[in-house]
């Protein structure tokens, strides 16, 4: 039999162009990032001694009171003093008699050979 006409194919519709991109404009680009500089590090804290604890004072004994004084006797009184008896006085020298003058000596004569 006859083969069956195939049918015309319909035409493809032509495409719509698509339009150009836009183009991007180029980045600007992000400057480099200052370096922060390092931190010096804060040196570690010396850490302050713990304070000797000052030792309790040792309490002073009390002192061995001192025994009261024998109270000292009242002194025996002094005798008022007998008043001196006035001096008798002297008396008065008996007088020397004067002297009885020697008599002179009777020389003695020449012996006689």
């Amino acid at each position: 039999p006859a083969a069956t006409p195939v049918p015309a194919a319909t035409p493809v519709p032509s495409q719509t162009p698509v339009p150009a991109q836009t183009p991007v404009p180029a980045q600007t680009p992000v400057p480099a990032q200052t370096p922060v500089p390092s931190q010096t590090p804060v040196p570690s804290q010396t850490p302050v001694p713990s304070q000797t604890p000052v030792p309790a004072q040792t309490p002073v004994p009390a002192g061995t009171p001192v025994p009261a004084g024998t109270p000292v006797p009242a002194g025996t009184p002094v005798p008022s003093q007998t008043p001196v008896p006035a001096q008798t006085p002297v008396p008065a020298g008996t007088p020397v008699p004067a002297l009885t003058p020697v008599p002179a000596q009777t020389p003695v004569p020449a012996q006689t050979p």
